[in-house]
């Protein structure tokens, strides 16, 4: 995607949100316990179609092994050298338990397969999340504690004055030589007066 100006940022930025939303209809419309618990099926199907993205966002690599060690190839590549590509399906194609062996037997190739991993689990759990928000404000379901009401600026003042006052207090006890408590109440005093 090119993006040409501000304004077709911000258009792109909203066609992308509403391919979520209909994502979010079609996945709640098939699946309406999604929220609640999904389907392995339904799981596996979400899997590979974010794994595809991934995959295009984060084409695989293939490394060259020189002398024991697996690196990016520059230049022509000699015909015997060992060619080991790394993507995310080979990356996931491994069990935990034959991922996990790698450390031992190929500590390199177990790096490289570690960040795909990680990368994915990250990616995956980011596009689980936005199908998820998707999905309750399509319902009316905001989760999110509400946001409390703004103070009025007086009862904003009293509270952050009051709060100064402790803070210069902690600022004492920790050592603090710039927190002079005299200093504040006399401020404060002389704040007060003001009107």
């Amino acid at each position: 995607m090119t993006i040409k100006s501000y304004k077709d940022a911000a258009y792109q930025a909203a066609k992308a949100v509403d391919s979520i939303e209909e994502a979010a209809k079609f996945v709640f419309a098939k699946c309406p316990t999604v929220l609640d618990s999904m389907p392995d099926d339904v799981k596996s199907e979400l899997d590979e179609g974010w794994m595809l993205r991934h995959h295009e966002k984060y084409p695989e690599q293939t490394y060259i092994r020189v002398d024991g060690n697996l690196a990016l190839p520059s230049g022509k590549v000699p015909e015997k050298a060992e060619k080991v590509t790394v993507s995310i399906y080979t990356a996931m194609a491994y069990s935990q338990q034959a991922f996990g062996q790698l450390r031992n037997t190929d500590p390199q190739l177990h790096g490289l397969i570690k960040i795909r991993r990680d990368k994915w689990k990250k990616y995956r759990g980011n596009r689980l999340g936005d199908l998820f928000s998707a999905i309750r404000e399509m319902l009316g379901d905001d989760t999110k504690s509400p946001k409390a009401a703004v103070d009025d600026f007086a009862v904003y003042i009293v509270k952050h004055l009051d709060a100064a006052k402790t803070r210069c207090k902690n600022a004492i006890s920790r050592g603090d030589t710039t927190a002079d408590l005299a200093l504040l109440d006399r401020q404060l005093a002389a704040f007060w007066a003001t009107k």
